[in-house]
């Protein structure tokens, strides 16, 4: 699914990446489009704008402020979207033209 656990997160036991990677699972199968975001990331802040202008429906996840998972890069590359399970875009690969 592209989403892995990191060995470098506080979550470094193989037990605490399992849960890591199985609570990421389960987020993203939550719903059709998730942003992983943190809420000091101004390009977070305009994608989630984005979404709202559009009037898309998302699930936001802000990393700083759930204690329950890690990424495969700890939350260092936001924003990062899903849509239907996978990977759509990253802060390197979303462009906002709007």
């Amino acid at each position: 699914m592209g989403i892995t656990s990191s060995t470098s997160s506080p979550t470094s036991s193989p037990e605490s990446r399992a849960m890591a990677l199985a609570k990421a699972k389960e987020i993203v199968a939550s719903a059709p489009l998730v942003v992983f975001s943190k809420t000091s990331c101004p390009f977070c802040v305009r994608v989630k704008q984005l979404f709202e202008k559009l009037g898309a429906s998302y699930k936001a996840i802000e990393l700083d402020k759930e204690n329950t998972m890690a990424l495969n890069n700890d939350g260092k590359l936001v924003p990062l979207l899903t849509e239907a399970g996978a990977i759509a875009g990253s802060a390197s690969k979303t462009t906002i033209t709007a």
